[in-house]
């Protein structure tokens, strides 16, 4: 019983332990991270960005690494130093204004989930 309980605590601090800031500007989007009740930085690792709801599809963009140091801020389609992008990410990839988007962020003991819809 024990083991469960201490898996159960294990399981949930890796569970929303950040947020995400979404801001936009002249058609880009900047994805900004901080930890919830914690003084320990959002160090990006994955990053998804979906057209809508994910519905277990595949991302529109996704970047993953980030063994060069902490990031917690990343611009969309832009790969930051130490990352890399999906294989068969489009060229001049670009959001479209009035649609959808969902985001999903994870890095050490933590994810994070947000949503906009691009201006």
């Amino acid at each position: 019983m024990p083991i469960l309980i201490l898996l159960s605590f294990v399981l949930a601090a890796c569970q929303q332990g950040a947020e995400i800031r979404i801001d936009q500007k002249d058609g880009r989007a900047t994805f900004s991270l901080s930890r919830i009740s914690s003084d320990k930085p959002a160090c990006i690792r994955n990053l998804e960005v979906y057209e809508g709801e994910p519905k277990g599809g595949q991302p529109l963009w996704q970047i993953a690494g980030g063994d060069e140091g902490c990031i917690a801020s990343v611009e969309f389609a832009k790969v930051p130093k130490g990352f890399s992008q999906a294989d068969d990410t489009p060229a001049g990839l670009r959001l479209k204004p009035g649609q959808s988007y969902a985001v999903q962020a994870s890095g050490t003991g933590w994810l994070a989930f947000g949503a906009f819809t691009a201006r």
